[in-house]
């Protein structure tokens, strides 16, 4: 996949991304600011280890799940019981791995990674189970439209592998300050 930005770029709008990160978080009440700087950051990162690799790494997305189970059962999460957050990352999971093997059985090739999975059943268990319609629906409408804009701008065909894990991560990220901004 042609890269739409280069790498100078990226190196530029990172510290951009850490700073509007902190800022945004800022306004939320000051007991969810470490829980929400760790989803933050992590999720920048595996938005940009997906975009240039096409890989959810399995030591940023378990580490995201087990996170959010945790501030889900020590309360920092108001609103979110633990059991939540259990249905959530299950149903997350379940979801995208059903989504994948369906595709599979199909077409007989990959058209989701299970880092996806994993990524979705992190955010169920930072979000709770009722926000995962809505996670889905917002990241594949910016999937969506990124990736009409990569073949209108750069004829990127339409077949052609394209990352989800940014949309999920963003989608994630803004359903949860939405929850708890």
């Amino acid at each position: 996949m042609r890269r739409i930005f280069s790498l100078q770029v990226n190196m530029l709008m990172l510290p951009a991304l850490l700073a509007v990160t902190t800022i945004v978080i800022a306004q939320l009440p000051l007991r969810l600011w470490l829980p929400a700087l760790l989803l933050s950051w992590t999720l920048l990162a595996l938005a940009v280890v997906d975009y240039r690799l096409f890989l959810l790494p399995d030591m940023l997305t378990l580490p995201l799940l087990w996170l959010g189970l945790l501030a889900s059962t020590i309360g920092l999460l108001p609103g979110l019981t633990p059991e939540q957050a259990v249905y959530g990352a299950a149903a997350g999971y379940s979801t995208l791995w059903l989504l994948s093997r369906g595709y599979w059985l199909l077409r007989k090739k990959e058209g989701l990674g299970l880092g996806d999975a994993k990524l979705l059943a992190a955010l169920g268990a930072w979000t709770g189970l009722e926000r995962l319609p809505w996670i889905v629906l917002l990241a594949t409408l910016i999937t969506s439209a990124a990736l009409f804009a990569a073949w209108l701008m750069f004829r990127h065909p339409l077949n052609a592998p394209f990352p989800f894990g940014p949309a999920l991560a963003f989608a994630g990220w803004t359903i949860f300050l939405w929850l708890y901004g």
